[in-house]
């Protein structure tokens, strides 16, 4: 049970734990930019699944959401939570819940990404004041 605590909140004790928690971000915006073009797609031949053309500016949003992550962007790690969360809550509006578990497991990589963003510029801020010899 402790490996699987790890991997949904983990710790993030120096840099290298909030880089690896960051990372989970960026796994969570490749599959939601990817699944998003897979149901465009499956909609441009014909098979209905309430996506359209335009679904591809989410999918956009999402990869540059993965990228700005991947740069250790809070405004990227943010609004890639958000984002997401409000998506869950108007699909769910629309057509009740669909996969909630996907959506806890999807929910929770964001929300250890930002925490893995904002750990290591505190960490970093931390480590290079000190070193600087500023005072904390």
């Amino acid at each position: 049970m402790a490996q699987w605590r790890h991997y949904f909140w983990p710790s993030i004790v120096d840099a290298t734990s909030a880089i690896r928690a960051s990372r989970q971000g960026i796994w969570a915006s490749c599959f939601c930019a990817g699944a998003t073009i897979f149901f465009v797609l499956l909609g441009v031949f014909g098979v209905r699944g309430g996506f359209d053309i335009l679904s591809l500016v989410d999918a956009s949003m999402f990869i540059v959401i993965g990228w700005g992550i991947y740069k250790m962007n809070r405004f990227a790690a943010v609004s890639g939570l958000a984002l997401y969360i409000l998506e869950r809550i108007i699909m769910w509006s629309q057509y009740g819940p669909k996969n909630p578990a996907m959506a806890i497991i999807l929910t929770l990589m964001f929300i250890n990404s930002a925490r893995g963003i904002f750990g290591y510029h505190k960490l970093t801020k931390t480590r290079n004041g000190a070193a600087s010899g500023d005072q904390l």
